[in-house]
This record gives structure tokens, C-alpha cells and sequence, in this order.
């Protein structure tokens, strides 16, 4: 470090062009850089879209013409004049030659004399929001220009990178500034310069001179990532990335240090993969956004390893993708749960958190049809990536939906509850997980958090990250529990936040009964989080699902001492409209200019419903103003609140009304045709049953639903062993682990129909 800070190290030192071709690995040195460059990626396990990119080009013109291809030469268009779509940012400018050191969003500008390690690059005063530097010098639309180039063989996009390379040159010696501060941007900016170079390499505008210092500087790359990885720093997706980019250019890079880079980058990633994936698959941090990173480093990883490696990462990469494929909401899209840095590998343009391409891609390479299911069409990622191999592989697969609807991802805490996989299916994710490895860094206060959707369409969502370095306050907003899904406690957050990427105290979650059958879902679980507001406080949270109508959410608190603030809070989704009565609230949700889908939520408990203005950021940099629903009380001892999320047909109203009952409480629900009633309520050895007027159990949670005429049709026991109608034994002996579902045939048909919601107990 220090010789670097005094200039005198070779890391930082220009290569000359002597130094260069002595450097040469195995390649004659009286061969052109572009031959050279081209023989290095053709002789390696490169991806065929990277060994091939004139015929990934081909394929991608056949496949993707008219508007699609049309989108993209106008956003590569917009790069070669200097216009950059960044994260949430749109139509970025940093001046002409480019300010690499700008941030365009607040006008900070990082400084240029100083070494790496001098530079507070987290103090907004000094660099602004890096993350916008970083995002601009990562270099993804080098290989745009690229694949523009390839495309349509129009000069003006190698001149374009020809200029700008040669600026970034200038401005950034090796070491000096802030693109130099992460060995992860510098790994990141490797990969996007080694897919330019071929994409460009017989391009008449990438005059040898500018080649062969683009080489020498990818070799200082090298040098640096291999000198200043996170292992220490940042284990996490970092060091990953920074091992993929040591595998990159020791692969494509034909200089002498490549074999040892190569090796080192494989054996970081492999050893990472048993302690960074989680043993069902979900990567360690508890953010979604980070997991897709982690697919799309392995899938990478995969392409560029020998045999062994390759091996290793095909037997986790399933797992890897199985989590995208069931957190995948209908409408295609993945919740945002944990931090989300809007940065991808590949830099593709996709929508924000559709990471439907990774499975586009993970179908071609592993042959698997659910997983073509699940991302719906050939990605363009796929084709650049894998060629025109790739897209025939696609092809060759009839796309077929999971076997399973629902899936619960124990170690990694994320419990999907669905009723099918069509588009206009209905979705709830709750998170009952970690609080995320290391220091929590990339975690958010969401114990218990849920993210539904109503008939395909997201209603109720995660918030979001917005921001890592900009104002403190709008970190912990996004991060906090009062922005997410769940139980709020005196304005608490149930993990305490520290620094921007640490916290004081975490909760820690424990969930108990999962069960998916064809009729329902149940999770049950709870967390210690507000055990510093009042020791014992914690939150229970159960959630039943019957499948293709609606939900119940039954949160409870054990009884405290002191009197608190309570708030149910569930943030809306941008363009859902809301309104709020004291036990029922209602939200639409549009679908198009002329359809929508609407639904209620309402709650047994001792609050009120109101609406209050909220955000969601959907991309890092961009948030949206959207309403949330909250329902707020005060109280001291026991609390329970029974919610139900109820989709409506129409414009009919459900009707949700608690009646008598004894040894718990009990709830009447009319919803279109349907007459259910609930009974719920914490059992155990001081209670031997509760009842109402036509039902008695000792089970904890009991839903029974009647026909027109009054007579029972179906039941449903959680944590109980029996359950009885009108006097008579529908299950008995049950384990009360285990939740039953009973089909129940009439149970006393020749007593005249009684109404399913008496007014009355036994």
C-alpha cells in the first residue's frame, strides 16, 4: 500500500510496450493485440457469445429485430453522445470528454490527486452518491456500443468507445481516485472492457497503439483486484465479484500472470459457494437483488471453469435458481427485499427487478423446462451471452410450470404462498429469515414483512432501498420496519440500524408449522426484535392461505406490563388507489387503461384503518410517492388482531364481523358465496376447547366454511386434534403438528339449516 501511495509499485505503473509483449503468455511477439486477444478468448472456456460475438450478433438480429433491436441501438446511440441511463437516474450527463469522477445527480465532483485509500468515498461531501460514479465506470455501455457495433457495423460506435476509452485512460491512472476505491468496480469494469475488446476488436477505429494500452491497463486491473481483494473487507458478493473478474482475465487476457489469476478466481468463488448459499439455496445477505448478482457470478463462473469447477457450481446453481423461480412474483418480477444496488452483471437494460433473463439462461444450460416457464421468453442476455448454442437450446425445451405451487426456503426464511402459476394468480412471500451474514449490511428491519399480490398484479410491496450514501434518515426510512409489512412498535424498528451498513441489534426470527397442500397454505413463526422496548415483548405472526380466495393474518403479542403504540403497516404498491373505514379498508389496483383488480383488508382488533402517503423506490436513485394502509391502536397486556386480505369480484363487499365465542374468539366471513367462520386463539394446557354456537376444538387456529343452506362442507384445523360440528366428530386424533384439511360431509342432515354465523354460544 504504501509503495502504491508513493507511485513506486508496478501495480501502478504504466506497462511499456516492451514489458508488454516480454509479458506475453505463449503468443508470439510479432502478432497483432487483436489477434492475440482473439486467440486468448478462442482457446479458453470463454462463453460462446464472447468467443463468437459476430454470430451471437447474427442470432440476436434474427431473433430480436424491430422494436427490441431498435431499443437498443437507440440507447447506444445515446452512450456514444454522452447520455446514460443510471440506476434510477435517467438521461445522466457528465460533460464532453466525460467527468469520470462526476456525480451528475448532486454535481460533487470526487477528487483527482489523491490516492484510493485516501478518499472517503461514503461522505456525500466528498464524492457525492458514489454509487452513480461507480455505476457510470463500470463500463456496461462499452459493451453496448459493442453490440452495437456488431450489429450494424456503423463506425460511429467504435469511434465512440475509441474516445471514450482513451478519456478514461487519461483521467484515471492506475491507483489514483475514486474507480479505483473497490476492487469490486474494478473487477466489474474488466469484464465489461474484455467483452468490448472483442466486440471491437477488428474494428479499423481501434487503432493498435489505444489496444495495446487498454491491455496494459487491463493487466494493472488484474494486478490490483489481486493485490486488494475483499477478504476481509467485504466477503460477500465483493469478493465474488472480484474472484470473477480474476477468473475473466486470466482466461481472456494473455499475459503471464493470467494462469495464476485464473486459478486464484476459481478457488475464491468455489469456496464461497458452501459459505455465501445457504443450504437451500438462498444467498447469505437476505437480499433477493444480491442473490441475482450471486446467480448471475456463478453462471459466469460456470462458463469460464474447468471441469471440476464446474461440477461443483452445477450442483448448486439449481438451488440458486429455484429461489428466483418461486420468489417470482406473477407478474414476472421479484420483491425487493434486503438492499438492492440496481447494478447488474451484464448490464442488460432489463426492468428494474426483472430477473427473469438469469432464468432464460440457467433453462438453456441446465435443460430446464420450469425454469423456461418461469422466464417466459428467450432473454437477450441469453443469446449475447451463449450464442446462437444457447438460443437452440432454449428452443429445443417445452417451457412446463413447477410441479409445486408453494415453497418454503427454510434456511434462507422466505415462505411462498401461491394458488398457481398464470398470470393473474395469487402470490404472498413472507420473510421469516436471517437478519443477513456479516454485519447485516445488505439486511432491512422486515422481520415478518409479506409482499402479496391480488390477482397477478402486486398489491401490497417491499419499499425498497432508494439510497446507501445519501441523507441518513432516507437509509433507515427504506430500512426500517415502519416502511415494511409487519408489526410496528412504538415507531420502533425491530433491528436497530446503525451506520449505514451496520446495526445495533437484529431480531431474530423462528418460524414454526409450514404447510402447503392443494386446498391451503399455513406458515406460522415470530421474532424477539422488541425484546429492548419491554423484555418478553415479541411478535407472532401465522398467515393461512385458502388458495384461490383469500388470507388470514393472525398477529399477536403475549402480554406486557406497559402500554404501547401498535400499528399494522402494508405499503401499497405505485398507482394502487385506498380508502379506510375503521375495520375495513379497500385498494384497487389497475391493470390496464380500462381493468383493474381490487380487494379489502380487514382487521378484528382493537384499532382503525388509516391512509397514509408512503414510497416506493423500485429502483436504487427513483422512488415513487404510493399510500400505505395502517392500522393503529394503543394498548397494554395481550394483543391479537385477526386480518384478512380478501380479492374482490367486482365491486362486492365482504362482510367481516367477529361473534360470540368461548375460550377464543371467533369471526363470521361473507365473501361472494362463500360463509366461513374462524375460530382462533392460543390454546394449551389451561384451555380444553373453544366453541361457538355450531363449533368446538382445542385446535389454536379453526377455518369452517358452509354452504347456502347452512350445512358444512370443509374444515380446516391448525394445531389441534380434533374438531367437531353441530355435536358431531369431523377429526379426531389428529396430530397437532400437523394442519389438517377435512372435507366434511353433512354432519346432521336432518335438523333444519342454521345460519354459520350464530349469535350465540353453546
Amino acid at each position: 500500500m504504501l509503495l502504491d501511495r508513493a507511485g513506486l509499485s508496478a501495480r501502478v505503473r504504466a506497462p511499456s510496450e516492451s514489458a508488454l509483449r516480454s509479458a506475453r503468455s505463449g503468443v508470439a511477439a510479432d502478432l497483432d493485440w487483436a489477434t492475440v486477444l482473439d486467440a486468448a478468448v478462442a482457446g479458453s472456456a470463454a462463453p460462446g457469445g464472447l468467443s463468437a460475438p459476430r454470430a451471437a450478433a447474427a442470432c440476436f438480429a434474427a431473433r430480436f429485430g424491430g422494436e427490441r433491436m431498435a431499443a437498443l441501438i437507440a440507447r447506444a446511440d445515446a452512450a456514444a453522445a454522452g447520455r446514460f441511463d443510471l440506476l434510477g437516474h435517467r438521461d445522466l450527463g457528465f460533460g464532453e470528454p466525460i467527468d469520470w469522477r462526476l456525480d451528475a445527480t448532486s454535481g460533487v465532483r470526487a477528487p483527482a490527486d489523491r490516492h484510493w485509500s485516501a478518499i472517503d468515498y461514503l461522505n456525500t461531501g466528498v464524492a457525492g452518491d458514489k454509487k452513480v460514479i461507480w455505476e457510470l465506470n463500470r463500463h456496461a455501455h462499452f459493451v453496448l456500443l459493442g453490440r452495437a457495433y456488431a450489429l450494424t457495423g456503423d463506425g460511429r460506435y467504435a469511434r465512440a468507445f475509441a474516445r471514450q476509452l482513451e478519456s478514461w485512460l487519461d483521467a484515471n491512472p492506475a491507483g489514483r481516485g475514486i474507480n479505483w476505491a473497490s476492487s469490486l468496480e474494478v473487477s466489474l469494469r474488466s469484464i465489461s472492457w474484455l467483452w468490448a475488446l472483442q466486440l471491437f476488436a477488428w474494428a479499423p477505429e481501434l487503432e493498435p497503439p489505444l489496444l495495446e494500452r487498454a491491455i496494459g491497463a487491463l493487466w494493472q486491473h488484474g494486478r490490483h483486484i489481486e493485490a486488494y481483494l475483499s477478504t476481509y473487507f467485504s466477503p460477500n458478493t465483493h469478493l465474488t465479484g472480484e474472484a470473477l473478474g480474476l477468473l475473466y482475465l486470466g482466461r481472456c487476457l494473455p499475459v503471464r500472470d493470467a494462469s495464476r489469476w485464473a486459478s486464484r478466481g476459481q478457488s475464491i468463488l468455489l469456496e464461497s459457494l458452501g459459505r455465501q448459499v445457504r443450504s437451500d439455496g438462498v444467498y447469505f445477505e437476505q437480499s433477493l437483488h444480491y442473490h441475482h448478482y450471486t446467480v448471475e457470478f456463478y453462471t459466469h463462473a460456470w462458463l469460464l471453469g474447468d471441469a471440476a469447477s464446474r461440477a461443483a457450481i452445477g450442483a448448486r446453481l439449481p438451488a440458486l435458481l429455484d429461489v428466483l423461480l418461486y420468489t417470482q412474483r406473477p407478474d414476472g418480477r421479484t420483491p425487493l427485499i434486503g438492499d438492492d444496488d440496481g447494478g447488474r452483471l451484464f448490464g442488460d437494460p432489463a426492468d428494474e427487478n426483472d430477473f427473469r433473463g438469469a432464468l432464460s439462461t440457467g433453462a438453456a444450460l441446465l435443460g430446464r423446462p420450469d425454469y423456461k416457464f418461469g422466464a417466459g421468453r428467450l432473454a437477450e442476455e441469453t443469446v449475447w451471452l451463449l450464442g446462437a448454442d444457447g438460443a437452440a437450446a432454449f428452443d429445443a425445451l417445452e417451457a412446463r410450470p413447477p410441479a409445486d405451487a408453494s415453497r418454503a426456503f427454510t434456511a434462507g426464511g422466505y415462505y411462498v404462498m401461491r394458488d398457481g402459476w398464470s398470470s393473474t394468480s395469487n402470490y404472498l412471500l413472507i420473510d421469516c429469515g436471517p437478519h443477513g451474514s456479516l454485519s447485516g449490511g445488505h439486511a432491512h428491519a422486515d422481520a415478518l414483512s409479506i409482499e402479496v399480490s391480488v390477482g397477478g398484479r402486486p398489491a401490497i410491496v417491499d419499499p425498497g432501498t432508494f439510497t446507501y450514501t445519501g441523507s441518513r434518515s432516507e437509509r433507515d426510512r427504506y430500512r426500517g420496519t415502519a416502511a415494511h409489512n409487519t408489526l410496528v412498535v412504538d415507531g420502533l424498528s425491530s433491528s436497530q440500524p446503525d451506520g449505514p451498513f451496520s446495526w445495533k441489534s437484529w431480531a431474530a426470527c423462528r418460524a414454526g408449522r409450514w404447510a402447503s397442500h392443494p386446498r391451503f397454505d399455513y406458515f406460522d413463526g415470530e421474532h424477539d426484535g422488541y425484546g429492548g422496548v419491554e423484555p418478553g415483548l415479541r411478535q407472532r405472526r401465522s398467515v393461512l392461505f385458502i388458495k384461490g380466495e383469500y388470507w388470514l393474518l393472525w398477529d399477536r403479542v403475549p402480554g406486557t406490563e406497559r402500554a404501547h403504540a401498535y400499528a399494522l403497516r402494508y405499503q401499497l404498491a405505485p398507482g394502487v388507489t385506498a380508502s379506510a373505514e375503521r375495520d375495513t379498508a379497500r385498494f384497487v389496483v389497475p391493470v390496464n387503461d380500462s381493468d383493474e383488480v381490487a380487494g379489502a383488508i380487514a382487521a378484528l382488533g382493537p384499532g382503525a384503518w388509516s391512509v397514509e402517503p408512503g414510497a416506493v423506490a423500485s429502483c436504487y436513485g427513483r422512488a415513487v410517492p404510493a399510500p400505505a394502509l395502517v392500522y393503529a391502536w394503543h394498548g397494554a397486556g395481550a394483543q391479537d388482531v385477526l386480518t384478512l386480505i380478501l380479492p374482490l369480484a367486482g365491486a362486492s363487499a365482504p362482510r367481516v364481523r367477529e361473534q360470540p365465542a368461548r375460550g377464543a374468539r371467533a369471526a363470521c366471513v361473507e365473501h361472494g358465496a362463500a360463509r366461513d367462520t374462524v375460530l382462533w386463539g392460543d390454546g394449551g394446557a389451561e384451555r380444553d376447547a373453544a366453541e361457538t354456537a355450531r363449533l368446538r376444538t382445542d385446535a389454536a387456529l379453526l377455518w369452517a366454511r358452509f354452504d347456502a343452506a347452512g350445512e358444512p362442507v370443509e374444515v380446516i384445523v391448525v394445531g389441534g386434534s380434533y374438531a367437531e360440528v353441530d355435536g358431531v366428530a369431523v377429526l379426531r386424533g389428529a396430530d397437532p403438528a400437523e394442519p389438517v384439511h377435512t372435507i366434511v360431509r353433512s354432519t346432521n342432515p336432518v335438523q333444519p339449516a342454521r345460519t354459520p354465523c350464530a349469535e350465540s354460544v353453546v
